[in-house]
């Protein structure tokens, strides 16, 4: 049963520009490999200090298990001053970040990496558009689908958690690193988007999209907060070029 005094904030972030983001006329989704630009590490490490700035800490971080969310929070969590820990046992570093699966992008199956101009057709599109949230590429999965495993996660790891949730009065702050559509995916569910204003609606690289969970259910504080983009040029005097893809 779900805790009903706890208040627990839930910064959803999503990783910083990743080398596939580039190329956004190719198909991506749950990918492990492409690690972040020089540009991603920037924005990853200001997000940090900005969190920093602001006297922002977090009870617990998790991440997706691709590289691009990993390495995103790494970076953002040393900036903020977290320390990883060494195992006496084994003389290894262990990590702050808890790497989850559930986390990953929605799963493009046999499209990934295919060129987008090979697969999609303007009926492609218009079935697209007819099954909303419920259309899957062959072999992958739907917003729907990946709706679904993030939330059964949330519900699981965090609502129902006692080492999250644990009784006692007050607030748990958490943080998610994770991906563009998987985010958008799971706001759209909690907040019952219409899939026309879900798809529309953008997910920055290192935004950050909040929601705010108490006895009296969900609660949206704020969503694609681009803030980092202007402490990322503050610091480092000149405009960067924020374009890419969303997956």
């Amino acid at each position: 049963m779900r805790n009903q005094k706890t208040d627990i904030w839930m910064y959803f972030i999503r990783h910083g520009q990743s080398k596939s983001n580039l190329h956004p006329e190719l198909i991506g989704g749950s990918d492990k490999n492409p690690n972040l630009t020089n540009l991603g590490r920037e924005q990853a490490r200001a997000l940090g200090e900005m969190f920093k700035k602001d006297g922002l800490r977090f009870d617990r971080i998790f991440s997706s298990i691709l590289d691009r969310a990993v390495e995103t929070a790494e970076i953002a969590a040393t900036a903020m001053g977290f320390q990883k820990e060494m195992a006496c046992f084994a003389e290894q570093e262990l990590s702050y970040v808890e790497e989850v699966e559930d986390l990953v992008e929605i799963g493009r199956g046999d499209w990934q990496g295919v060129p987008r101009v090979d697969v999609m057709s303007p009926e492609l599109r218009l079935l697209q558009a007819q099954k909303g949230k419920e259309f899957a590429t062959p072999g992958g999965e739907s917003p729907d689908d990946v709706a679904d495993r993030v939330k059964r996660w949330v519900k699981k790891r965090l609502i129902n958690d006692p080492s999250v949730s644990d009784g006692s009065e007050g607030v748990r702050r958490v943080a998610i690193f994770m991906h563009g559509i998987a985010i958008k995916a799971f706001f759209g569910n909690i907040l019952r988007m219409d899939s026309a204003i879900e798809w529309q609606t953008p997910i920055g690289n290192c935004s950050v999209s909040i929601l705010r969970y108490t006895a009296r259910g969900w609660k949206l504080v704020c969503y694609n907060d681009m803030s980092v983009r202007f402490f990322v040029d503050k610091k480092f005097g000149w405009k960067w070029e924020w374009k890419s893809a969303e997956e």
